[in-house]
């Protein structure tokens, strides 16, 4: 009998070391499986926080470049206010020269940066290497409309404003040029503000001018 308890104490103690064993290389194993837990889940914190970053430093960017924008748009227009208005100045008194100075004043112009608004310009410098010709254009409805709220006219007013307006500059281009006015050939570049808008037409000629390093 003393052998039998013998044997069943040993099959005790093997059956709890194995027991043991296993529930050791549970625990090993249950921390394995928390660690590597752990480490996805900071890993995936870090890829989160990375992208967090960088779009947060994206909207900084394009905010920044928005407002670098807004800010050339503004000055652009501010000098370009100041220009019309000494150009209505002298343009009206080049009006009133006799044609073979009218031509040679435009020429003279031209040889220092300016805005030259109509006055058949696109034809007197059309062999000019460093002049860009561009013509503004828009729907006649959308026209109509502007000129109302502008100056607050009715639809008939404001209607036979831009025609009058149309044939005036037709025919001042036709005979000091023989060439019709808008016509597509004259010019470098062709907006049209009802199909683009007004503010990508800007947006368009400010990227031009920057990418020419005119500004």
């Amino acid at each position: 009998m003393a052998g039998l308890e013998n044997i069943l104490g040993q099959i005790r103690a093997d059956a709890q070391s194995t027991a043991e064993q296993a529930a050791a290389q549970a625990q090993k194993q249950a921390d394995e499986l928390m660690e590597q837990a752990r480490a996805e889940a900071r890993e995936k914190s870090a890829r989160e926080a990375e992208r967090t970053e960088a779009m947060v430093r994206d909207a900084g960017e394009r905010a920044k470049s928005a407002a670098d924008l807004e800010r050339r748009r503004r000055l652009l227009s501010e000098k370009q206010s100041l220009i019309s208005g000494i150009l209505d100045q002298a343009l009206e008194t080049l009006g009133q020269l006799p044609d073979a100075e009218y031509l040679e004043a435009i020429r003279k112009l031209a040889e220092q940066p300016c805005i030259i608004l109509g006055r058949c310009a696109s034809n007197i410098l059309k062999n000019r290497m460093n002049v860009l010709n561009i013509f503004v254009c828009a729907d006649k409805e959308d026209r109509i409309q502007r000129i109302m709220g502008k100056y607050g006219l009715t639809y008939d007013e404001a209607k036979e404003k831009v025609e009058t307006n149309d044939e005036e500059r037709a025919s001042y281009y036709y005979d000091h040029t023989g060439k019709t006015w808008g016509d597509v050939n004259d010019y470098h570049m062709i907006l049209d503000t009802s199909e683009l808008g007004v503010e990508n037409c800007a947006d368009i000629l400010m990227h031009y001018f920057e990418k020419c390093e005119y500004i």
